[in-house]
This record gives structure tokens, C-alpha cells and sequence, in this order.
């Protein structure tokens, strides 16, 4: 079955977008594929709001306070307990991502900016922090 961009990703809210997501996910099960073509092909503002190449510029206080992206950036087979609208990987959407060169890219590119965050940060180095699961996280997605 293939997959196509649903129009709504360019001009709809993020709310918007939920909604048909839920629709299709209630109808066809088809929702994880989609919402990953969503935010790597249509830019969807999925992340909390925010674009994908928009996550490489953010602020690292922005890093720090916004804590709905990085299931975004690097997503897994488990579901996030923190951000219930979050992608969970399955088979198809994990073999979509790994054939995509330009998502790789962004990832290889995000592993980066996450590494320069930890760099300029050192309040996570505490025996606990969110940021260790963000961490985790990164881990299990490369």
C-alpha cells in the first residue's frame, strides 16, 4: 500500500493535523508512516510546534525548556511517556526512515546539536535529570 502526503500538513494547525491523524489511524492504521512523512517531506509543524530543520536552530535554553521535539528527532519503537503524540516506530516507518538519505542526514545532524547541547550544559550531570532519558532516547534510535 503506498502512502501519500495528506494537503492538510501544509496548511493545517498542529491541532488540525491530529485530528486527521486520528481519523486515519482509527479507519487505516496507517498513522505512524504518515506522520513521519509529514514532519521529513511537508515540514508539518509535528514537533511541538515546530518544523523539522527548524529543531537544528533552536536555542539551547529552547532545547532545554521544550521537551515535545526530541521524540521527533530521534524516534524508537517505545512509546514516550512524556509526549503521548509522539511517532512510535514500527517496521515500515523504521525501513522508510533508514532508505530516506536527507533523513539521515537531519539525524546525523540533530546527534550533533544534541552533542553541543551536553557540551554547553553541564546541569544534567546530576544522578538524575530528564536529560538522561532524552539521552537514552538518542541511543536507541542510532
Amino acid at each position: 500500500m503506498k502512502i501519500y502526503l495528506c494537503p492538510i500538513a501544509k496548511f493545517g494547525s498542529p491541532e488540525e493535523i491530529d485530528k486527521v491523524l486520528h481519523l486515519l489511524k482509527f479507519r487505516w492504521g496507517v498513522v505512524v508512516i504518515l506522520k513521519m512523512k509529514m514532519f521529513h517531506e511537508a515540514s508539518a509543524p509535528l514537533a511541538n510546534g515546530h518544523k523539522r530543520n527548524a529543531l537544528l536552530e533552536i536555542s539551547d535554553d529552547e532545547f532545554e525548556r521544550n521537551h515535545g521535539f526530541i521524540q521527533w528527532a530521534f524516534p524508537t519503537f517505545q512509546q514516550s511517556a512524556q509526549n503521548l503524540k509522539a511517532p512510535v516506530l514500527d517496521l515500515e516507518a523504521a525501513i522508510w526512515l533508514a532508505e530516506k538519505p536527507n533523513v539521515t542526514e537531519f539525524m546525523e545532524q540533530m546527534t550533533v546539536r544534541f552533542l553541543e547541547f551536553l557540551a554547553a550544559n553541564h546541569h544534567w550531570k546530576l544522578s538524575y535529570d530528564h536529560n538522561h532519558l532524552r539521552i537514552s532516547r538518542v541511543i536507541q534510535n542510532l
